[in-house]
C-alpha cells in the first residue's frame, strides 16, 4: 500500500504561513510600506517635476539642459565636488591615524577621549560651522588674537573653511568604521610580516592597509555623501551666493520659486540624488569585484547554509535567501532615506511658471542669514 503525497501548499497559503511563523516577514513588509510612502513617492514626485520643462511645461530634459548650459549651475556642481573631495581627504587624514592608535595601543583616558571624538557627531552641522566662525571668523577669538600680535590669519569662509568644518564633523565616521575593521585584523599577520625583517611602516602600508581598504573606502564614501548633501555648513561658511553648492542652490531656487513651478529646484535635487546613488552603486560593484578576486572561499560560503534554524536563511539555487523581504529594507534604508530627507526640492509645490535665473543676493541673504 502506497501513501499519497501531502498536497502542496499554494503561494498564498505559504505566504500566510510565513507571516504567522516568522514575525520578521511582517516587519519587513511594514518597512517596505514605509519606504514606499516616505521615500519612493517623494523621489518619484521629484523626478516628475525635474522632467517637466519649467518654461514649456512639456515632458523632456529641458531643465537638465538648462542646468548644464548655465555657468552658475555648473559652478555650483564643481564647488560641491571640490568641497566634498577636500573634506573627505581631511577626514581620512584625521580619522585613519586615530583609528590605528585606538585599535593598537592602550593609554590613559582612552575611553574618555573616544567619547569626546564621538560627541562631535551629535551636534548639527550648522552648529559646528557657527563654532568655527566664533573662533576663526572675521571677528573671531583666534583671529583677533592674531591681529593683536600682527598676524593676519586666512579667512574661514569659502571652500577651505567648508571642507575643514565638514571634515571635523564627519571624521568620527572614518574612526568608527576603520577602527572596527582594524580590531578584526589578527595581530599575528602583522607580527609575521615584522618577523621577516619588514619595518613597521612597510607592514602598515603593505599588510594592514590592504586588509582594511574596504572599510576605508566605505568610510570615505559616507563622508563624501555627507558633505555633498550638507546644507548648513556651506550656507554659513559659503556666505550664501558667494560660494554656492548643490544643496544651497536647490534651497535658494526653491525659495525664489515659492508659488511657482519648482522645476529647476527639483532638477538640482535630482542631480544630488543621482550622484549619491551612482557613488553608492559604484562602491558596491567595486567592493564585490574586489571580494570576488581576493576571497578564494567566497563561492564555498555562498553555497553553505546557515545552521541556525531560527534565521532560516538557507540559500536557494541562485544563492539568495528564501525571503528577500527580510534583507531588502535594511539595505535600502541607509542608502536612500538620508538623501530623500535632505533634498530641499522634494517638498516642492506647484504654481504658475517662474524665472529660472540664479537667486539674487537678497534672496540668498533671506535663506542663509547674515554671515558672522
Amino acid at each position: 500500500m502506497t501513501l499519497a503525497a501531502p498536497p502542496r501548499k499554494g503561494h498564498a497559503e505559504r505566504a500566510w504561513h510565513a507571516l504567522r511563523t516568522d514575525p520578521w516577514t511582517l516587519v519587513a513588509l511594514a518597512a517596505l510600506a514605509f519606504l514606499a510612502v516616505f521615500v519612493v513617492l517623494p523621489l518619484f514626485e521629484l523626478l516628475r517635476q525635474s522632467v517637466m520643462g519649467q518654461e514649456s511645461g512639456r515632458f523632456g530634459l529641458e531643465n537638465f539642459v538648462t542646468f548644464f548650459e548655465s555657468r552658475y549651475f555648473r559652478r555650483a556642481l564643481g564647488n560641491s565636488f571640490l568641497v566634498a573631495t577636500l573634506g573627505t581627504v581631511l577626514a581620512l587624514m584625521i580619522g585613519l591615524p586615530l583609528a590605528f592608535v585606538f585599535a593598537r595601543y592602550d593609554f590613559p583616558a582612552k575611553r574618555w577621549i573616544e567619547v569626546a571624538i564621538l560627541m562631535s557627531m551629535l551636534s548639527p552641522p550648522f552648529v559646528g560651522a557657527y563654532a568655527w566662525i566664533l573662533m576663526f571668523g572675521r571677528s573671531g577669538l583666534v583671529t583677533e588674537a592674531g591681529r593683536s600680535i600682527g598676524l593676519e590669519l586666512p579667512t574661514i569662509y569659502g571652500p577651505v573653511g567648508i571642507a575643514i568644518a565638514s571634515a571635523f564633523g564627519l571624521y568620527p565616521l572614518v574612526f568608527l568604521v576603520v577602527r572596527g575593521a582594524l580590531s578584526r585584523v589578527s595581530a599575528t599577520i602583522e607580527e609575521a610580516a615584522a618577523s621577516l625583517g619588514r619595518s613597521p611602516i612597510y607592514v602598515l602600508w603593505s599588510v594592514t592597509l590592504p586588509l582594511v581598504m574596504p572599510a576605508v573606502v566605505t568610510s570615505a564614501l559616507l563622508v563624501f555623501l555627507g558633505i555633498i548633501s550638507d546644507f548648513g555648513t556651506p550656507a554659513i561658511l559659503g556666505e550664501g551666493e558667494r560660494y554656492p553648492v548643490l544643496a544651497t542652490l536647490a534651497f535658494s531656487l526653491y525659495l525664489s520659486e515659492i508659488g511657482a513651478e519648482t522645476g529647476m529646484a527639483a532638477t538640482t535635487s535630482m542631480i544630488l540624488v543621482g550622484l549619491a546613488l551612482a557613488l553608492v552603486l559604484a562602491a558596491k560593484v567595486g567592493g564585490a569585484a574586489r571580494a570576488a578576486g581576493t576571497d578564494p572561499y567566497r563561492e564555498t560560503r555562498r553555497r553553505m547554509a546557515v545552521s541556525s534554524p531560527d534565521l532560516r536563511l538557507r540559500p536557494d539555487r541562485h544563492g539568495l535567501p528564501p525571503c528577500p523581504l527580510r534583507t531588502i529594507p535594511f539595505m535600502i534604508t541607509p542608502m536612500i532615506t538620508p538623501m530623500c530627507l535632505r533634498s530641499p526640492g522634494s517638498a516642492a509645490s506647484h504654481g504658475p511658471a517662474h524665472s529660472m535665473h540664479p537667486p539674487s543676493s537678497a534672496q540668498s541673504a533671506t535663506c542663509c542669514g547674515p554671515a558672522g
